[in-house]
């Protein structure tokens, strides 16, 4: 892969990153928000800790690949449309560079999909396990399995 290649998978990456980030950090903080008072419960006797370490981990993993495909969608919108605004892709396919080759984010994005898939298969479910275990034990939102 060359220089452009390598620039459009980067920036692709980096505002799927980036949305993810801005999207777990939404989703944390109204999660907070929701638990605060089980939280701070002296009868579950959990410090902050603990809350960082056993809980929350497991809803980054639970979340973020629920709203993975979401956000690759939106970041393959994102993207296009900066890249547009600042008439990079006019540069590029005035250069003699097919269209094809200026897709390669497509690849990136179907790379992000494998990954998706696997954590849907492999990963996701023992973090959902721990994740619901957690709030069963500390928390007043109870899931029956």
């Amino acid at each position: 892969m060359k220089k452009l290649d390598w620039f459009i998978v980067k920036k692709f990456l980096g505002t799927y990153v980036f949305m993810i980030g801005v999207v777990m950090s939404i989703s944390m903080i109204f999660d907070v928000s929701e638990k605060l008072k089980d939280f701070i419960n002296p009868e579950n006797n959990l410090t902050f800790y603990k809350i960082i370490t056993e809980y929350y981990p497991y809803f980054f993993i639970h979340y973020a690949n629920l709203f993975s495909s979401l956000i690759i969608f939106l970041s393959v919108l994102w993207f296009t449309s900066f890249m547009a605004q600042r008439l990079e892709i006019v540069a590029i396919l005035s250069n003699g560079v097919s269209f094809w080759r200026f897709s390669r984010y497509i690849i990136a994005s179907s790379f992000l999909l494998i990954i998706s898939v696997l954590m849907n298969h492999y990963i996701a479910p023992y973090a959902n396990k721990n994740r619901l275990d957690f709030e069963n034990k500390f928390t007043k939102y109870n899931a029956q399995f």
